[in-house]
């Protein structure tokens, strides 16, 4: 397998199909970006208000239910509109980034056999594939680092350092079977998608492909995970940058600038949060691609059985 090949054909192809990047990939990049910093946020302020930085133990969420109950109440017209946005919001996070997904893998497939394919019909592939997808991030979401972060943090705050120390070693053997599951499962989405496997079936799957071929999907990780670094690395400055500026330009606004202050802090953070998506949505289509690449070629032939003849052997 030509390495270099597949992540430049990956690239050449990211660079080509902008379209996609719009569509299928930059609105859940964004979404997820402003999760994460919605999750920060809140922790954050979970550890202020804990017992750990606090002499008085409060509920960050109970908090937050009460200002938006007050904020509702003393403004009964907007509960309609609140509703509607926080039902629309929860549908874009929960269903829109798994539908995105399995468009993103049946598109890439179908362009990279020259199949004629309309953009479009990546609605149809993500909605197809939506219910095992799904079920499959359920089942592979327990496991995964950030629950177990979340679990940590959980009892960390609520229980102590003693009962965290106590969990430790259950929690880093629940990270390190996350890794191990996220590994063996590597190939799972494409099984679903282009395969049309179920779930517990695709993840027999791409097992197998995983003890196959282990050699070639660790070295596609590792460039992956040196090449999302300087992504991530982008990202996190072109926040952090907008960030500063929005909180010194926020400090000139109570003195001087007023609400224009806090307009041009606010569009400053807006367009941090534009390029974000932007970088983050070019990540995944990049990376979905050469998982589909790799994996197209990994699955062109089958496994080769032990009592297959060639036509010549290597000694």
């Amino acid at each position: 397998m030509e390495y270099r090949q597949i992540i430049k054909d990956a690239w050449n192809f990211t660079q080509s199909n902008k379209r996609l990047v719009t569509w299928y990939a930059f609105l859940p990049a964004l979404i997820t970006t402003i999760y994460s910093l919605g999750y920060f946020i809140y922790q954050y302020f979970a550890f202020a208000n804990s017992s750990l930085f606090s002499e008085e133990d409060k509920n960050t969420l109970m908090i937050i239910l009460k200002e938006v109950y007050g904020f509702l109440k003393d403004s009964p017209k907007l509960i309609g509109p609140t509703i509607a946005i926080a039902i629309f919001l929860t549908i874009m996070y929960v269903f829109y980034p798994i539908i995105a997904q399995g468009a993103l893998i049946q598109l890439i497939a179908r362009k990279r056999n020259n199949q004629p394919v309309r953009l479009i019909s990546g609605i149809s592939y993500g909605l197809k594939s939506f219910l095992k997808l799904f079920e499959y991030s359920l089942v592979i979401r327990a496991f995964s680092v950030t629950a177990v972060l979340t679990e940590g943090a959980f009892v960390l705050r609520n229980l102590g350092v003693e009962a965290l120390q106590f969990l430790l070693p259950v929690l880093g053997l629940l990270i390190l079977i996350g890794i191990f599951l996220g590994f063996i499962f590597t190939y799972s989405e494409l099984f679903i998608v282009i395969d049309k496997e179920g779930v517990f079936k695709s993840m027999r799957s791409s097992t197998a492909l995983v003890v196959d071929h282990w050699q070639h999907t660790i070295l596609i990780l590792i460039l992956l995970f040196i090449i999302g670094l300087r992504v991530i690395l982008n990202i996190v400055m072109v926040l952090i940058i907008p960030l500063l500026i929005f909180t010194g330009v926020g400090l000139a606004a109570t003195a001087a600038l007023g609400y224009i202050g806090y307009a041009i802090g606010g569009l400053i953070a807006l367009i941090g949060l534009y390029f974000s998506g932007y970088l983050g949505g070019t990540l995944t289509v990049f990376s979905n691609a050469v998982w589909v690449f790799t994996f197209l070629e990994l699955t062109e032939n089958g496994e080769t059985s032990a009592r297959q003849k060639e036509s010549s052997s290597e000694e």
